[in-house]
């Protein structure tokens, strides 16, 4: 018998069987019936999407046959478009860094159009739930990888980005392959791990902004576990042998350089939103919402395009920023009472991204919010594991990039990353007798595969 029967018995081909079909049904359905949903786009064709589209055809070598398909399609779907025959339109929209999905693409639209550019997104979708279901299905896990896997594949909001002409859900897709890499079970540093992730994380900078997300994978099981084992776990957390000290030494370093050389090479991916703000709250005067609620087709929202209240031009240096301050009939205020203004700010953007998502799911998918409950179920019990440290460091950078995209009501399209360890967590869940997952993890020689 093969290594890859001896994976899982029965009954978890059984369920793997199950939620490929119901992908696949999840898939037709959305490609069938789409369109405006209470204001929202809830279709398959964006904005920046037309971009990819045209790049993807451009790496297929038929960039006017690609033009002619793309206007044909947006205009039968009232899709407002950009000038394709503009080579200066992607540029401005800060597509340039994210090349591997259209480079992925190419083959599928070479070969059946522009339906091809939804194959990519599909595969990843259907990654983020079987890599973490089969996770779970081989320590013999049944209904629960089955329901979370399940609950993930009916989720309307999910499914609004992961079938759809747009890098998010490609991002969903390298996470998971991350999960499957990561030292859930395992206390030895394995190269091939690290390396994998290591070179994961070089295509998803390749994808879209994505840096702090890997960070806070692997940081923050790094440093839980050091304080749940108190003084001798931090002398362990910075041994050579601890698996999560050595992905922070590689991982973090990789995640910000990649980044910034991908970004200096081929484009700015709109990592600059953040600092503009902070440089602006330097000038007494009063902030409001960078964007208001409702709908956004493109994938970021490029500094210069953000409507802000604040002067046009943010002063560069000391001088500069006192005379600026000076024009102003607000008082100054200190270093200290700007940084206090401007963590004020945030925490209050950070606060309406939540609210403002967590209430389209009430209305618009309650589905995506019992998953999300079951999963928040499984990190408490399993509060001891690094898999739930990671599920938390993944969903709270996924919220801080919301903000870096000053975008609101997309409902949980930039947390989509976190869809893998959501499913992997919520499985844990749904079983009949409590177990110890962290014992379960360690005790299977194959580690976490």
């Amino acid at each position: 018998m093969s290594q890859a029967r001896q994976l899982l018995d029965r009954r978890g081909w059984a369920v793997v069987v199950v939620l490929v079909v119901f992908w696949a049904l999840s898939v037709l359905a959305r490609l069938l019936w789409n369109g405006e949903v209470y204001g929202l786009n809830y279709g398959v064709l964006h904005g920046d999407g037309a971009c990819y589209a045209l790049s993807a055809f451009s790496y297929a070598g038929d960039p006017d046959k690609g033009i002619r398909e793309i206007n044909a399609a947006y205009a039968e779907a009232g899709v407002p478009i950009v000038d394709l025959t503009d080579p200066d339109v992607c540029d401005s929209i800060k597509l340039g860094a994210r090349i591997l999905y259209p480079l992925l693409s190419a083959p599928f639209v070479k070969a059946i159009g522009l339906e091809g550019m939804f194959v990519v997104p599909a595969v990843s979708w259907l990654f983020a739930v079987l890599i973490p279901a089969t996770m779970l299905l081989r320590r013999r896990f049944v209904l629960g990888p089955l329901i979370a896997g399940s609950l993930a594949l009916a989720s309307t909001s999910i499914a609004r980005w992961s079938v759809a002409n747009i890098t998010d859900a490609l991002l969903m897709g390298l996470s998971a392959l991350m999960l499957a890499l990561l030292p859930l079970g395992s206390n030895r540093v394995q190269t091939f791990r690290i390396v994998g992730i290591g070179f994961l994380v070089v295509l998803a900078s390749l994808t879209r902004q994505s840096w702090p997300i890997w960070i806070g994978m692997v940081t923050l099981p790094w440093i839980g576990l050091a304080l749940r084992k108190g003084g001798s776990g931090w002398r362990a957390a910075v041994s050579r042998s601890n698996p999560w000290f050595v992905l922070v030494l590689t991982v973090v370093p990789i995640a910000i350089g990649s980044h910034l050389l991908i970004s200096a090479m081929l484009g700015s991916q709109n990592a600059a939103h953040l600092a503009n703000i902070v440089q602006r709250q330097f000038v007494a005067i009063e902030v409001e919402s960078p964007t208001p609620v409702g709908d956004a087709s493109a994938d970021s929202t490029p500094p210069s395009e953000v409507e802000s209240p604040v002067v046009e031009a943010a002063p560069t240096s000391p001088s500069e920023l006192q005379a600026s301050v000076g024009e102003q009939s607000a008082p100054v205020l200190s270093v200290i009472d700007s940084w206090i203004v401007t963590g004020e700010y945030m925490v209050g953007l950070a606060t309406q991204v939540v609210i403002t998502d967590v209430g389209q799911l009430v209305v618009l998918d309650r589905t995506l919010l019992v998953l999300l409950g079951l999963a928040f179920l499984g990190a408490l019990f399993n509060r001891r594991w690094s898999g739930s440290y990671v599920f938390i460091g993944v969903l709270g950078m996924t919220i801080a990039l919301s903000l870096l995209n000053t975008t609101l009501g997309v409902n949980f399209r930039f947390q989509l990353p976190a869809v893998p360890f959501i499913v992997l967590l919520a499985g844990t869940v749904i079983v009949r007798n409590r177990v110890d997952i962290q014992k379960l993890w360690s005790s299977d020689p194959a580690g976490n595969r």
